[in-house]
């Protein structure tokens, strides 16, 4: 489990934002890491509560092993149309990247929305389990 309360995010928009940061442009050693890269997808991430766009782009780097781009706020609004767009609230966003949420249970109930292919979205599935440990790593030294 997390150190932090599952409404963090809102009461912490910026330090959710420098977490996920950190998370997104660390580069991962791991081939499955590079799945987004690989798959040249562009992810977008609409949160609210705290409202915070997320712009992931699979397509920027050169190679495989570099990481992606990712902007923050109105730079991602600006952006590229995302591939896949994920919308969730902050409390749901700390449970989904602290690897406590069950995706399918939070998608049927609404909690969490996939606009674009869920095919596509599911090659992803193997760089999350990495995603989610750097992301409890990085609130573990907040918390």
């Amino acid at each position: 489990m997390s150190p932090l309360s599952p409404d963090w995010p809102a009461q912490h928009p910026a330090e959710f934002q420098a977490v996920l940061h950190e998370v997104l442009t660390r580069r991962y050693p791991d081939a499955q890491a590079s799945a987004l890269t690989q798959a040249r997808l562009r992810l977008g991430f609409s949160f609210r509560d705290p409202d915070l766009e997320v712009l992931l782009d699979g397509q920027s780097p050169r190679s495989p092993e570099e990481a992606p781009a990712v902007s923050f706020g109105d730079a991602a609004r600006r952006g590229p149309a995302p591939d896949l767009r994920f919308s969730m609230s902050g409390p749901t966003a700390h449970r989904f990247w602290s690897g406590e949420l069950n995706v399918v249970a939070a998608m049927a109930s609404g909690q969490l929305r996939l606009e674009g292919s869920l095919v596509r979205a599911l090659t992803l599935a193997p760089m999350l389990p990495l995603l989610q440990q750097s992301y409890r790593a990085a609130c573990a030294r907040l918390g």
